[in-house]
């Protein structure tokens, strides 16, 4: 049965990774979010990597130094980048965001070093 965005509650839940995962995780924070009106989520920069994996449609995300890079992604990959990311919302945000460790960020696939400091990786997948 799905309810309608105004009658799901803000439920965040942050939460440590397993100890196995935790040398490439530092936290991961469950999130199911209705948005009462449609607006623009700004990323700004950071010295950490977070990954967004959403649930229920991709992320419409862009660069704002860069008008042609709207995109919508599965999976995204930032923080170490030099102008903010803008995320479009509406409606309801569920997913995943995960702060990775300096380990961690060295394991997304394909990504070397100096492409992280420049980067937003992602996934249409």
């Amino acid at each position: 049965m799905d309810a309608p965005v105004a009658d799901l509650a803000v439920t965040p839940e942050l939460r440590l990774p397993q100890p196995p995962l935790r040398s490439l995780v530092d936290d991961y924070l469950g999130c199911r979010e209705p948005l009462a009106d449609p607006g623009v989520h700004r990323g700004l920069l950071s010295s950490v990597v977070t990954v967004v994996v959403p649930f229920d449609e991709p992320l419409d995300v862009s660069w704002l130094s860069d008008p042609t890079s709207r995109d919508r992604l599965w999976a995204q990959a930032s923080g170490l980048h030099t102008s903010p990311a803008e995320i479009q919302r509406d409606g309801l945000q569920f997913g995943i965001p995960s702060g990775l460790t300096t380990a961690g960020a060295r394991h997304l696939p394909g990504t070397p070093k100096a492409t992280l400091e420049e980067m937003a990786g992602s996934s249409h997948d």
